[in-house]
This record gives structure tokens, C-alpha cells and sequence, in this order.
């Protein structure tokens, strides 16, 4: 069976049929009764060559966890990709990540509440992973500064920080080079606080390009904000500036194609987690890539036409629409952040509504689904749907050849 069904929208719907019917045949055999969140492993490792292949020398890979939020997932990652880097969004998943890969260096993916460090700190077990040199947080602000100064000085540690700066995106963070002067100043002068680094999130080249031009014109000015933050660095640090040791991270997955061998950038590491699974956000920016994460659950119930409480006459069901819906599924839950993808032209209805029990669709007549076959659904996202479904089920040869536990989120 091919790797590419559903690689593109002109992919044959039979080939899109054998591998679905594939799939929910192995799903069945497995004993997969219930909503499902399955990972097709050949084609995300597919995908992360892709990215690989694609990224120059220059730029490290770094694996998002809030993207691929399974135990199972980020060591598959990780073990293909060689690489320890990874980028963490949520204390308890840091918590995971310590003490599961205490080699894994972890830069954080956002500014964390200064509580967050107690609990973090407090959460470590064995003495293999040193914190210190191992994680580097996130500051965007000289109050969180101060603040996380505080908790390392009552602890006698060392903190690693890494500077989250605006380079085009708007998201926060220290936005001009002049803003993030007092910082780097008050970092070389306290004996509890190391700077690790730069942070400049890109997401604007891809999200607003209406509105910041083309990445060939968006991409160098993102470029020409970096360099003057380093700049500022270099003139606090003078002699004892040293870029090649500092973790100058950029981009995510519907931006990294924009960095090829011939792109100038000063940043030295890339970090990407969702382009490896290919949810339907990032269908415009990676045509290259291949789904490889499904949601997959049972059809309970399958009806004759359509009917709405109050509108039995109507055999539309008050929808005026030109869906064609000559028949009714009810599924086992449903209402998740993701979209039918099989079998085709299942439709939601817009009087009957949603639910999060047994979701309704209709289809035409020549849809072929009947009770007991699984409907198929892409997710819109990963990091809040790939935690909504218990383990997570792994596709490979025809089979499920194992569970991926998800990460504990509390």
C-alpha cells in the first residue's frame, strides 16, 4: 500500500479507500472499539526526513512535546531525528521529560508562571538530569526576570534564561532592542541568571502574509530584527560575546521551508512538532507532507434519510443547503477539533446540530458506510486533540504494532 493516499487532494479515492479500509481493518483486529487517536509511524518518519532533508546544516532540530505529546512519539522522534533538543510548553510535561530522557537539553516554549519553577523543581526524581544546564526558560519581561531571579537565589541555583524576542510575530515578548537592554544588563550582573539565548518566533510569515508581504520580503526583514537583538547582546557582553554558544532558536512547521541552504539567518536551531503529523492547519504551507494522524471511531447508528424533531415532514430537515443527504449516521462521540476525511462527502447538519456523544452526519445514498465501519477524521491541530483519546494507537504494515501513552497534562 502506498504511503501517499491522501498525500494531496487529487489523490485516487481508491487508493484513499485501500487505506482507510487498511486501517480499519487493523483497528478492529486490535480491538479498537471506541474513538481512537491513531499515528501512522511509517509516514511520520516520512515526514520528519522530509524536514531533515530539507533543513541546512546550520539549523539544529529541536522536537516540539506540545505538539506530539505521547512518550512513545517523542522517542520515535528523537531517536530519528539524533537529537535531544526539545522544546516544552507545560511544567508537567517538563516533568515527563526530565525524568523520562534525562539527557534531553529543554528550552522552554513560553514564559512560565514563577510558581512554575517550585513545582518543577519539586517534581524531579534520581540525579541524572541537571535542571541548571539543561533547561533554559523563557523570559519576556524584566518583572519575570526579577522574579525568576528570586526563586534561584533562595534555592542557590543557576538559571539558564533564554530571551523571547519580537521579531515580527506580536505575540509579547522583549520588543526592541532598547527593551531588552536592561535585561541583558541586570542577566550579566546577577551571579543567579545565565543568558542561553534568543528566542524569535516567525509564525507571522505564514499566519499574515496579506499583511507583511511575502516570505521573500517578510523573511529577511524577520532576519534584520534578530540580528539587532544580537547586536545589543554583543555590545553588553563585549568580549565575553560568544553566539555560537547561545541558543538562537526561530521558526515552527509552516515556516521552515522558507529556510533552505542558500537562507541567511542568525538563528541556529529550528523547532517543529505538528508539521511531523500533518494536521489539516498545516495543508497549505507542507503539500509535501502526508497526514499521518487520524481520529478514528465507530458508526452506531445509520438511518434512512433525515430527520429533525419538529420538521419530520421536511426531508431535508430544515437545511437550505444543496448537501445531498439521503441518509443519517450517529457516531460513537464526536464534536472533536478535526474534520471527516472517511469516507467522503459526510456533512454535519445545521439544524440538528453537534454533539459530543453521538455526532450526527448525512451523506448521499452512494456513500458506502454502515454500522459498525469506522468514520475517519483529520485533526485540525495536535496538541489539544492528540490528549482527548487515551493511548494513542500505532499504524504500521497493515497493523497496530503498538500504544503511545499520552503525557500526564495535570
Amino acid at each position: 500500500m502506498s504511503r501517499n493516499a491522501l498525500a494531496s487532494p487529487a489523490t485516487p479515492p481508491e487508493r484513499a479507500e485501500s487505506y482507510f479500509t487498511s486501517l480499519q481493518q487493523a483497528l478492529q483486529k486490535a480491538g479498537f472499539f471506541r474513538p481512537t487517536l491513531v499515528i501512522d509511524r511509517s509516514r511520520l518518519l516520512a515526514n520528519l526526513d522530509e524536514v531533515l532533508g530539507h533543513l541546512p546544516e546550520s539549523l539544529q532540530y529541536r522536537t516540539v512535546t506540545k505538539s506530539l505529546p505521547a512518550v512513545g512519539l517523542v522517542d520515535a522522534v528523537m531517536r530519528h531525528s539524533s537529537s535531544n533538543r526539545l522544546m516544552v510548553f507545560h511544567q508537567p510535561f517538563m516533568t515527563v521529560a526530565a525524568n523520562r530522557w534525562p539527557d534531553c537539553r529543554m528550552l522552554l516554549g513560553k514564559p512560565m508562571p514563577a510558581g512554575a519553577l517550585t513545582a518543577f523543581y519539586g517534581s524531579l526524581s534520581g540525579e541524572r538530569f541537571d535542571a541548571g544546564a539543561q533547561v533554559e526558560w523563557l523570559i519576556d519581561s524584566i518583572h519575570r526576570l526579577v522574579q525568576y531571579e528570586r526563586f534561584a537565589r533562595s534555592k542557590g541555583v543557576v538559571l539558564q534564561v533564554n530571551l523571547e524576542i519580537d521579531v515580527g510575530f506580536h505575540r509579547g515578548g522583549f520588543g526592541s532592542p532598547e527593551a531588552v537592554l536592561p535585561a541583558l544588563q541586570h542577566i550579566r550582573s546577577s551571579p543567579n541568571l545565565r543568558i542561553s539565548g534568543f528566542m524569535g518566533y516567525d509564525a507571522h510569515i505564514s499566519m499574515f502574509p496579506d499583511h507583511v508581504g511575502p516570505p521573500e520580503s517578510a523573511l529577511p526583514e524577520t532576519t534584520r530584527r534578530y540580528r539587532q537583538f544580537l547586536a545589543m547582546a554583543r555590545e553588553v557582553y563585549r568580549e565575553d560575546f560568544s553566539p555560537g554558544k547561545l541558543t538562537l532558536n526561530t521558526g515552527g512547521s509552516t515556516t521552515y521551508r522558507h529556510y533552505g541552504s542558500e537562507t541567511v539567518t542568525p538563528a541556529n536551531e529550528f523547532a517543529l512538532g505538528s508539521g511531523l503529523l500533518k494536521p489539516t492547519f498545516c495543508d497549505r504551507a507542507l503539500p509535501m507532507h502526508i497526514p499521518a494522524a487520524f481520529i478514528a471511531t465507530p458508526v452506531l447508528k445509520r438511518l434512512d434519510g433525515v430527520s429533525v424533531p419538529g420538521l419530520e415532514s421536511d426531508p431535508t430537515g430544515g437545511a437550505r443547503d444543496a448537501v445531498r443527504r439521503d441518509v443519517t449516521y450517529f457516531i460513537y462521540g464526536g464534536r472533536w477539533m478535526a474534520d471527516p476525511v472517511w469516507p467522503p462527502k459526510l456533512s454535519t447538519h445545521p439544524v440538528y446540530g453537534r454533539s459530543s456523544n453521538q455526532d450526527m452526519f448525512t451523506s448521499p445514498s452512494s456513500t458506502v458506510l454502515n454500522v459498525d465501519d469506522y468514520v475517519f477524521f483529520r485533526p485540525r491541530q495536535t496538541e489539544a486533540v492528540l490528549l482527548q483519546f487515551g493511548d494513542i494507537a500505532v499504524f504500521e504494515e497493515g497493523r497496530i504494532v503498538d500504544t503511545w501513552q499520552t503525557f500526564q497534562s495535570v
